[in-house]
């Protein structure tokens, strides 16, 4: 289960508000009022709604939670799953859809709860990227969700041997059916977070994540790169992308690329040679 806290605020005490909880949620959306956080049930969510309650007054403002059951939002969300275009480079549809031709590449999905369906901005963007880079060598997909992007890498030509790696059971499960039912192996979907992929020298690291876990993650990721590897972020609102780009240049990244969509960023980063 998902919480969405919604604030009703002025300008100034948004920024203040965002500031003060940046860490706590891992989503942020801003609204004509205020903004909504997200973050997943759970201890921290237990901590927080106590703080806010304390700081509502002295800082005047207001805010309600809103409880997203998964289930629920799951089967709202298959009924109207309509198919994605990107263009003629990528079609995403599922097998009640009827099948339709001129590009370059089709992804069957069974649409289920993980995310990462190419209808978000974020995964849409990361196809038009993947259109442009290279897409050879060792791959890493980050946060796999539906399994999309691995998917579509093996399809653009990728070696065999991409590891895609998601710590939810569900996203797992759904991305080894995706990748059976478009008839592609050489996928090694794996349970876990950064720290159930120990491999190093990857030339490409695919990450629709958030901006959290990005900044959590971003020193042993770049370490599992090689040297002349790049890293493929989206995931990132255009308020966070600038406390992302700073992170990921301090650790000797440079940015090779920029897409904005709808207040959502995607970026392609390259680990400089020694």
């Amino acid at each position: 289960m998902y919480y969405a806290v919604d604030f009703v605020a002025s300008e100034e005490n948004t920024e203040l508000l965002n500031a003060l909880f940046l860490d706590d949620f891992e989503a942020v959306e801003f609204t004509d009022n205020g903004f909504a956080g997200y973050l997943t049930k759970g201890v921290k969510a237990d901590a927080l709604l106590p703080k806010l309650k304390e700081l509502e007054s002295a800082l005047d403002f207001s805010f309600t939670v809103r409880a997203i059951e998964e289930e629920n939002w799951n089967a709202q969300w298959e009924a109207g799953f309509q198919p994605v275009e990107i263009g003629d480079f990528c079609r995403i549809y599922a097998d009640f859809h009827e099948e339709k031709e001129g590009f370059v590449h089709q992804i069957l999905i069974n649409p289920k709860m993980a995310f990462g369906t190419g209808h978000h901005e974020t995964t849409h963007m990361m196809i038009r990227a993947m259109e442009q880079i290279p897409i050879t060598g060792k791959i890493w997909d980050f946060g796999t969700g539906t399994g999309i992007l691995a998917i579509l890498a093996r399809k653009m030509g990728a070696p065999a041997g991409i590891i895609a790696n998601d710590i939810e059971e569900a996203a797992v499960e759904n991305s080894r059916e995706n990748m059976v039912i478009n008839g592609v192996n050489g996928i090694d979907f794996r349970l876990g977070g950064i720290e159930i992929v120990q491999e190093s020298g990857f030339d490409l690291v695919l990450a629709n994540i958030n901006r959290n876990v990005i900044l959590s993650s971003l020193e042993p990721l770049v370490k599992r790169l090689k040297p002349g590897g790049q890293v493929l972020f989206s995931g990132i609102m255009k308020q966070d992308y600038q406390m992302v780009a700073d992170r990921c240049q301090a650790l000797g990244l440079d940015e090779q690329m920029y897409l904005e969509l709808n207040n959502w960023v995607c970026t392609l980063f390259l680990r400089k040679k020694s």
